[in-house]
């Protein structure tokens, strides 16, 4: 934050002292082209430029052909926004293709406002020194103290684990409920970066604190109460501790010493429940402490390349679908941006030419990321404009210096800095913040008076909404309430399959699930309609701790436990399966009818057990989570149940 907006006022000083035009669009790359890493920034910098660079050599080959003639002129915006915007849904590299098509795109539309081909032509060559100088500014700053992406992902989890230590302490952490809210979400990206050996240690690292954080829901306030669970607890909070030095790099940290920690003994003080929360939970530190260790001394390449699995390549049918899509989606961002054109050049009102750029930036997949990226781009426009209004009325006047609009522009830019680094749910608009406060301020070299840039700006966003609504609405619409359903039904599909000991049962196949609808929930419930199973994914998230336990718990049973857990699950196991089916073919959630006569047997047996050093705490330990996970489904099958009662009445 606080280098994006340093770098903001020193090309406010070289653009105000070296007399570089569009100091506005000059800012709003430092902005445009940061990211969290350095590799990241690189290469978004030199693939804009070469980009850009592209796109400006195409504007100069098409200006010879088309300056005077617009029947040419039209054709050849519509068929380079298309192409640049078919590139961007059907390729990896997309983005480079919609950069260059944008460009182009927007460079013929100059002709309308510079007649002149020699005036147009000294602007499209300042255009790259435009944008290339702050480019080059930023990756350079970057390289020199930016961070890479592998310090991201070490720095992320040790903050976690130095955070989940000290709830483990009793301490009460601000970060704890932080990062409890937030997830791993924002380390994801960054599990990949490092060495190529150690990729697979990273992401199972990161699995198992996520499974770490949601078992610590699970954990009452109470649990350190007895001295043999709180010793167990305070030694599973030096093992985190421990294990956040060793990340860091601190050598004096004793990796084999890390993975010991005592399991509580049952007694008299500590209750079956209590130990039934707390061995797993110490099992899974002990796991996080060996995946550490295993990151500090990573296999070989060669071991490491015979468990890498390979991608499989996409059928046919996809393939098709995928094309089919990317030629819609086009082919709708074409329309409605070439519709812009029309009715801003129709009025001859060249200041709300925001509206082509509108149609290009907030085209999403999808109805509901559409509109979501809409409301943030008028959000921060309005918002933008509306503080570069204010500073032009009452701060400008007393302004003498080029210094003194760099704080000014700072002041805005920090806040502005602050949105943009925030999550992806509201980062867009911190960048439309400082964009419309940019073009409204810095306005040629001297100081403004001009107020109409920022309400044009603005008029022209609302229009752009206006027309990519109506378009990505009603023609060809793409939902995400069906992924969402789709990726529900996964997710439950694996619970199902972890209780069965299916090979499609993992926990990695189930949160990577749950993680996509996650993730696509928040903009799926902009989207037209009532039915939004997104509001079950807080619900379906608190099986998964009890069924990953009952799954995973090893020890010997007696063969009548053995039989009664499988009858007692089983119902459990079907009803799961039968929820599934339920999100994918749009039917109420199913009742569920467990097995109580298997569930009573199992409680006799565990009543009756003597043994308590060997399988009576195993038995235990499955019975109060084969309990706890009875309850949470009967009420998700009451919820449905009551939605079933309202639709009927």
């Amino acid at each position: 934050m606080f280098r994006m907006t340093a770098l903001v006022m020193l090309v406010v000083i070289v653009s105000m002292a070296l007399r570089v035009p569009e100091a506005g669009l000059s800012t709003y790359m430092i902005f445009f082209i940061s990211k969290a890493d350095v590799a990241t920034t690189a290469r978004v910098g030199i693939g804009g430029m070469v980009g850009v660079t592209i796109a400006l050599m195409l504007s100069l080959v098409f200006y010879s052909v088309a300056f005077s003639e617009p029947a040419v002129r039209l054709p050849l915006m519509a068929c380079a926004s298309f192409v640049g915007m078919y590139f961007l849904r059907a390729s990896p590299k997309g983005v480079l293709g919609m950069l260059i098509g944008f460009v182009t795109t927007y460079a013929l539309t100059l002709i309308d406002q510079v007649p002149s081909a020699e005036v147009l032509t000294r602007f499209i060559l300042w255009t790259w020194v435009v944008v290339g100088y702050p480019i080059a500014l930023l990756v350079l700053l970057d390289v020199a103290v930016g961070r890479r992406a592998a310090d991201i992902f070490r720095d992320g989890i040790a903050q976690r684990l130095q955070a989940a230590g000290e709830y483990l302490r009793g301490v009460a952490e601000p970060a704890f409920k932080r990062f409890q809210r937030t997830g791993i979400d924002e380390l994801e990206p960054y599990a990949n970066a490092g060495p190529t050996a150690a990729a697979p240690i990273r992401i199972n690292l990161l699995r198992q604190v996520e499974f770490f954080y949601l078992f610590l829901r699970e954990l009452p306030a109470q649990a350190n109460q007895t001295p043999e669970v709180g010793s167990a607890l305070r030694r599973a909070s030096e093992v985190c501790l421990g294990a956040e030095h060793a990340l860091l790099g601190e050598p004096e940290t004793l990796l084999p010493g890390l993975a010991s920690v005592e399991q509580p003994a049952q007694s008299s003080t500590a209750s079956g429940k209590t130990l039934a929360l707390v061995r797993p939970l110490l099992r899974c530190v002990e796991d996080i402490a060996h995946s550490v260790a295993e990151l500090r001394n990573p296999p070989s390449r060669a071991a490491s390349s015979e468990s890498t699995a390979s991608a499989h390549p996409a059928s046919s049918g996809e393939a098709a679908a995928k094309k089919t899509e990317s030629v819609q989606f086009a082919l709708k961002v074409t329309l409605a941006a070439m519709t812009a054109y029309l009715i801003y050049t129709g009025l001859d009102w060249s200041g709300i030419h925001t509206a082509l750029i509108t149609c290009f930036f907030v085209a999403q997949d999808s109805v509901g990321g559409t509109i979501h990226k809409l409301t943030l781009r008028l959000l921060g426009a309005i918002v933008g404009a509306a503080l570069g209004i204010g500073a032009i009325v009452f701060v400008l006047p007393h302004l003498e210096s080029a210094g003194g609009l760099a704080l000014v522009t700072g002041a805005v830019m920090l806040p502005a800095a602050w949105i943009a680094t925030g999550s992806e749910t509201i980062s867009y608009m911190g960048l439309q913040m400082a964009f419309a406060f940019c073009l409204t301020v810095l306005q040629g070299f001297s100081r403004t008076s001009q107020m109409v840039v920022g309400r044009d700006r603005v008029i022209g966003i609302i229009l752009g909404n206006v027309l990519m609504s109506l378009v990505f609405t009603f023609l060809w619409p793409v939902r995400l309430r069906a992924s969402v359903r789709r990726a529900l039904s996964r997710s439950v599909e694996a619970l199902s399959a972890m209780i069965r000991g299916g090979p499609e049962g993992t926990s990695a196949n189930f949160q990577t699930s749950l993680d996509v609808a996650r993730k696509q929930a928040p903009v799926a419930r902009l989207e037209p309609g009532d039915d939004d199973r997104s509001s079950l994914i807080p619900a379906i998230e608190s099986l998964f701790v009890p069924i990953q336990v009952i799954s995973q718990t090893t020890g010997v049973l007696p063969a009548s436990a053995k039989e009664e857990l499988r009858a007692a699950a089983e119902p459990i196991a079907n009803w799961l399966s039968d929820l599934a089916r339920s999100f994918t073919a749009e039917l109420p959630i199913p009742a569920f009818h467990p097995s109580k006569a298997a569930v009573q047997r199992l409680k006799a047996i565990l009543n009756d057990s003597a043994d308590q050093a060997c399988g009576a705490q195993d038995l235990q330990l499955r019975y109060f989570w084969l309990e706890r996970l009875s309850t949470r489904i009967e009420q998700l099958a009451n919820y449905g149940r009551e939605h079933r009662a309202e639709g009927a009445v």
